[in-house]
């Protein structure tokens, strides 16, 4: 169990339902977007909106961002991402199928500040997203 990807995730929970219960292990976002028939309703997208509140290393690893651009892409769907803070040498996240990353915290300094100015920071965000909707 101890190489088990995922195994220790929920505190432990997925070594159990292996071992006990016979299951499979599946990264989250992914058993989502086919429980939804994802890329049926990606059919006649013109983009994607999608977000997290930080954007760093681990957004690679079963998360939606990654899961969600990762699906698009093929369909070529952009996905427009919005995030708090994005986390420097994050590039590699756009060659997963992101087109373009918005954030709302940058330069913020703590939780406070970020808490306090979220709505007038996310509306300057969304200003800045180009119209993308044919």
């Amino acid at each position: 169990m101890d190489n088990m990807k995922g195994a220790g995730a929920a505190g432990g929970m997925g070594a159990g339902v292996v071992t006990f219960l016979n299951g499979q292990l599946k990264q989250g976002i992914n058993t989502v977007l086919d429980l939804v028939e994802f890329e049926k309703l990606l059919e006649g997208c013109d983009a994607v909106f999608t977000g997290e509140g930080r954007l760093d290393s681990q957004s690679f690893f079963g998360k939606v961002v990654a899961g969600i651009a990762r699906r698009s892409r093929p369909c070529n769907v952009p996905v427009i991402v919005v995030v708090g803070i994005m986390d420097e040498n994050m590039s590699e996240i756009f060659d997963e199928g992101v087109t373009e990353v918005y954030e709302t915290a940058r330069g913020r300094d703590s939780f406070a500040e970020i808490k306090a100015n979220c709505m007038e920071d996310l509306r300057l965000a969304m200003e800045k997203i180009p119209m993308v909707i044919n």
